[in-house]
């Protein structure tokens, strides 16, 4: 057991800079200011076998599927007296049923190789007790750190961050996409591909679910050109945001839509100051949904030929079917008129099925605390910040040098079905499988604003110290 006061080596996993950056930092500050050590960012497959040389400790990992390249990691971490805990990213809310992704995205291997499972509320404890009952107590409802800033109570994380190309003294909707498929970054076959890669092999079911997906998503992005079409002609006064997918392809919205004077096709920034800046909210089956209604902002959601009807997200907000309702939903908003989402007691039952911690601790807190309650010895030998940082600017300067290395990643024609494949069928595609723009790099300037940002919601920022070691690192230190 760790001995009182003794500081623990804590690794937080970050996939997608957008999505999960903030939440691993305000993580990292809560742990660092009870005085652990706590390395945050792009780890998963530079931890494994040593790649960085960091001592054992925690692993916060963002997921513990089934997949081959997943029990690899977990088996090597816990075979050098690493101990692993996860929350899952993707997190199962949209789905009406939450079963599949229990089975999809957990599996008993990686559940016996890892100490807890933190549950963002109900729902997914429930699921998951009832899926793996061998590991009925590793399900710890401790909320989502996603969700500490969400809530209402919490608004002041998002005020005065400075919003590039919009005046904020006019109407401004804000479109999210959800999209994904038809513009991912990977086309479809390389995204087969890369499961392939990842798993070690994927049945024709799974491949025929990705296709049928790709193909729901394609209709659902042609109402919502139409949709951002429609409402850019209403008036020149409003302004349209539109948030891609964080996999979505940089410039492919502006591909679809043209040039209009009043829509801003951006990334900049997580999605939080944005929806807090909107007049309303638009979306169809996003997690933004959730994000609007726990933060009671005025939310649409737009459900051309009844394309989502039962999703969770769905259910919240204002319900419209067509360009007309969506129009006059628009300039209900817009006039004040559109009542806050996330109010109604329907709307309450849901959100407080799905989300533990909206009230009261944080539930960053709560995840801390189960973290410093691990009895494991060997979690706190210091390790050569020094020596990460080096290796860290060496692999970007090896990016900056040869972009392919960055893009390639893992995947491309290195497939594991190597050149006996060619031989016997002929030429897999080529298109290698990108992930870099998952994470932009961060800059010290910003890790210093987002210090800023958590202490204006009672996160103590004084007494840590927080630098980035490369460009998608960071450390975080008890000063």
């Amino acid at each position: 057991m760790q001995a009182q006061g003794e500081p623990l080596n804590i690794y937080i996993e970050v996939e997608i800079r957008a999505r999960e950056l903030e939440r691993a930092l305000l993580l990292g500050l809560l742990a660092a200011a009870r005085g652990h050590r706590v390395l945050v960012g792009r780890l998963k497959g530079r931890i494994a076998s040593g790649k960085i040389p960091v001592k054992p400790g925690i692993y916060h990992a963002k997921s513990i599927g089934g997949d081959l390249s997943t029990r690899r990691l977990l088996e090597d971490l816990t075979g050098r007296g690493f101990v692993v805990t996860s929350q899952d990213e993707e997190h199962g809310l949209i789905a009406e049923d939450y079963a599949p992704f229990a089975r999809t995205r957990f599996s008993e291997t990686t559940l016996s190789q890892t100490e807890r499972v933190f549950c963002w509320g109900n729902q997914d404890q429930e699921a998951l007790r009832l899926a793996y009952p061998k590991h009925y107590d590793r399900f710890v409802k401790t909320g989502s750190a996603r969700v500490d800033l969400w809530r209402p109570d919490h608004a002041a994380y998002y005020e005065n961050v400075p919003l590039t190309g919009v005046d904020l003294t006019r109407p401004l909707v804000l479109f999210v996409s959800n999209v994904a498929g038809p513009i991912n970054t990977n086309d479809l076959a390389t995204l087969v591909r890369s499961k392939r890669y990842s798993q070690g092999e994927l049945d024709t079911s799974s491949v025929v679910r990705m296709i049928a997906s790709s193909a729901y998503k394609t209709s659902m992005l042609a109402h919502l050109v139409q949709a951002v079409h429609h409402v850019a002609s209403m008036s020149d006064d409003i302004q349209l945001v539109v948030r891609p997918h964080p996999v979505e392809r940089w410039g492919a919205w502006n591909d679809l839509l043209g040039l209009h004077d009043n829509v801003l096709v951006t990334r900049q920034h997580s999605i939080g100051p944005w929806l807090k800046a909107a007049s309303v909210v638009v979306q169809n089956g996003c997690t933004s949904a959730f994000e609007a209604a726990v933060g009671q902002r005025p939310l649409i959601s737009h459900i051309p030929e009844d394309l989502g009807t039962a999703l969770p997200p769905n259910q919240l907000g204002v319900r419209t079917h067509d360009l007309d309702e969506l129009e006059f939903g628009i300039r209900d908003a817009i006039n004040g008129n559109l009542a806050p989402s996330g109010c109604t007691p329907e709307e309450r039952r849901l959100l407080d099925f799905r989300f533990a911690a909206l009230q009261g601790p944080l539930a960053a807190e709560r995840i801390v605390d189960s973290w410093e309650e691990l009895d494991r010895p060997g979690l706190s030998e210091t390790w050569s910040v020094r020596a990460v940082q080096a290796l860290a600017e060496a692999w970007a300067m090896k990016n900056r040098a040869d972009p392919r290395r960055s893009a390639a990643g893992g995947s491309g024609i290195a497939s594991p079905h190597g050149s006996s494949w060619r031989d016997n069928n002929g030429e897999l595609s080529t298109h290698p499988f990108v992930t870099e723009h998952k994470f932009q790099p961060i800059r010290r300037h910003e890790v210093n604003d987002f210090l800023r940002r958590f202490s204006r919601i009672g996160v103590r920022t004084d007494n840590v110290f927080a630098r980035p070691l490369g460009p998608d690192m960071v450390r975080i230190e008890t000063r």
